[in-house]
């Protein structure tokens, strides 16, 4: 490593001026400058994720970003909370939704002199225990957390650069690796995608009864019109009753009245009380629970990991405190606090469409807290769930095992990926393992440049 050489962050800026920025004070970022679209304001909650997560934005017309220039972000700029929850490091990636930002008052931003370093290594470098501590060596717990001296303080740290060129390797096979995490994290967020649409098709909106309807000349409720000329736009092909005949025969052609639910419903479908299809029971105080490798479910989700399980079986669970209508479905051995519910089915067939049904139902309305949102297991238990034919629910529950299994396999192979990214990273950040040199070669010749794509 006698090549790589020590650079502070202040001799790694760009050139040009207001390299290093912090974001406008808040005076001058005021609630009636936020407009529909525009220039995007980078937040703490857009540095969660890999680079910079870009599903939520607040923006500034493009007039007020110019008047905060100086905190105006681009490709390739690191962005650092100083303020709130510090530590927090994000890059705006070469292949960013917008050519330029705003950093909020919280953050700073930092553009260096991409003919010295790679944005992306030192992006990486942050992500180190190294370049936390080194980053958060002067930060303080007292009142809200904050980096004192924020600029100077980062303007000092020092980070051992190795050559351009491997630099740009390094960044290459972490880059490599975190883009196959965020490609797969995105076919899971698909297939669940796929899997609540199908709910909605057959159980919500009963697009396969109006069809059948629609076909037989039936009466539609007036309720169900809007739905019903939707329906009438559908390309054939792409209908039920096209795709599989079979399974279509299955769903009926007509609607009743139910008055328990005050809505029409497919005719011969039942209406149950939950108590009905499962059994609610209360989770369980964990305080004495070792570390271990299953999970421990409170109602913000996962809480700890955990050395042992009071369930094995597919269950949904529900939160009796706290966020309710966080609800969650678990297939693998798991444990639940007290501060939850967990539901276990009286037909196997049953808990993907108990989970989804739970999900569309408004629990917030359900609260009988006062300072926290609660609810008991009488008020469960007294639900009214339109229960669809044993057969429907069959095939509904194949089908999305289906996409249930491929998440797994995805879930499963993003956790060998996140666990080889994490053991690579301190080590080539640090030179401990060092790129051929012919790859660096390689990269260095190309030009790299990660995630690139034209405006």
């Amino acid at each position: 490593m006698s090549e790589w050489k020590i650079h502070t962050i202040d001799q790694l800026k760009s050139p040009r001026k207001n390299a290093i920025a912090m974001g406008p004070f808040g005076s001058r970022i005021k609630k009636e400058n936020f407009v529909s679209e525009g220039v995007p304001v980078i937040k703490g909650q857009n540095l969660n994720g890999d680079f910079l997560l870009e599903d939520s934005f607040d923006f500034l017309t493009e007039e007020k970003a110019d008047e905060l220039k100086s905190s105006n972000a681009f490709r390739g700029d690191l962005v650092i909370t100083h303020r709130g929850t510090i530590g927090q490091v994000g890059l705006i990636p070469r292949n960013s939704k917008y050519l330029r930002y705003v950093v909020s008052q919280s953050q700073l931003k930092v553009s260096l002199n991409q003919d010295l370093v790679f944005p992306e290594f030192v992006y990486y470098f942050f992500k180190t225990r190294v370049g936390q501590y080194r980053l958060l060596m002067n930060s303080s717990q007292v009142g809200v957390p904050a980096i004192a001296r924020a600029s100077t303080s980062i303007k000092s740290i020092e980070i051992r650069l190795p050559s351009l060129p491997e630099q740009k390797a390094i960044a290459h096979i972490l880059g490599t690796l975190d883009d196959k995490i965020e490609l797969n994290r995105k076919i899971n967020q698909t297939l669940e995608a796929m899997a609540q649409a199908l709910f909605k098709s057959w159980f919500v909106d009963f697009d396969p009864v109006l069809d059948k309807a629609l076909a037989a000349g039936n009466k539609i409720p007036e309720a169900l019109q809007k739905k019903a000329e939707k329906r009438t736009i559908v390309p054939s092909q792409k209908k039920l009753l096209h795709k599989n005949p079979e399974l279509a025969n299955k769903f009926p052609n007509s609607f009743e009245y139910n008055e328990k639910l005050g809505k029409w419903i497919p005719e011969g479908w039942e209406v149950k009380k939950l108590e009905d299809l499962a059994t609610i029971k209360y989770g369980k105080d964990h305080k004495k629970l070792d570390d271990g490798d299953i999970p421990c479910f409170g109602s913000g989700g996962i809480m700890r990991y955990v050395n042992s399980s009071i369930y094995e079986e597919e269950a949904v669970l529900i939160p009796r405190k706290g966020t309710l209508s966080n609800i969650i479905h678990i297939d693998e051995p798991f444990w639940s606090v007290d501060t939850m519910f967990y539901s276990i089915m009286h037909d196997e067939n049953l808990a993907k469409y108990f989970f989804y049904t739970i999900k569309s139902l408004k629990l917030e309305e359900m609260n009988e807290g006062s300072a926290v949102p609660s609810m008991t297991t009488a008020q469960l238990n007294a639900l009214n769930i339109l229960y669809p034919d044993s057969i429907i629910l069959k095939k509904f529950d194949e089908i999305v095992n289906d996409f249930y299994r491929k998440k797994k396999m995805t879930t499963s192979g993003n956790k060998t990926l996140v666990n080889l990214r994490d053991t690579l990273l301190p080590k080539l950040i640090s030179g401990e393992v060092r790129v051929l040199k012919s790859m660096c070669e390689y990269l260095g010749n190309e030009k790299l440049n990660l995630k690139e794509t034209k405006a």
